[in-house]
């Protein structure tokens, strides 16, 4: 019995490592990747992306506006350069109405005030890399959230 359970979790164990050492791109991954647009290209040196969630729950939408997360940073002072709607990728959430979804709102301001937008509870896109590439998409904006 206990071979067994030491061979299950070795199985285990080199699953994941497979999965992770891989990535999801090299698995016949269904994501679509050369549509991906990295947000962080229209970076100059003295901008920077920050995302904030977009509050959505599985199954009780809307989320908050995109208008409404950039009104909090012009609300602090924080001049907004550009905003789009974006999703998480590389990870996974339950699918249970209720629980949070992995949309986000990213939104490009001068680097002198990221420290300020961490304060409002944004953090920078950066934090969002995986082996390096960037775990998010630009995604479209629904209608009813590119209004602010």
């Amino acid at each position: 019995m206990y071979i067994l359970r030491v061979l299950i979790i070795f199985s285990c164990v080199a699953l994941l490592y497979a999965c992770d050492k891989n990535g999801p791109s090299e698995l016949g991954n269904a994501t679509d990747t050369s549509s991906k647009v990295n947000a962080v290209d229209a970076e100059s040196d003295d901008t920077v992306w920050v995302f904030i969630d977009n509050g959505a729950l599985q199954c009780q939408k809307p989320a908050l506006r995109l208008g409404q997360t950039r009104a909090t940073l012009l609300s602090a002072q924080i001049e907004v350069i550009d905003s789009k709607c974006a999703d998480i990728t590389g990870t996974m959430v339950a699918a249970m109405c209720g629980l949070k979804d992995l949309g986000i709102h990213i939104h490009n301001i001068k680097r002198v005030d990221a420290k300020r937008a961490r304060s409002f509870g944004f953090e920078l896109t950066d934090s969002l890399s995986h082996y390096g590439n960037k775990s998010y998409n630009v995604t479209e904006c629904p209608s009813s959230n590119s209004s602010p």
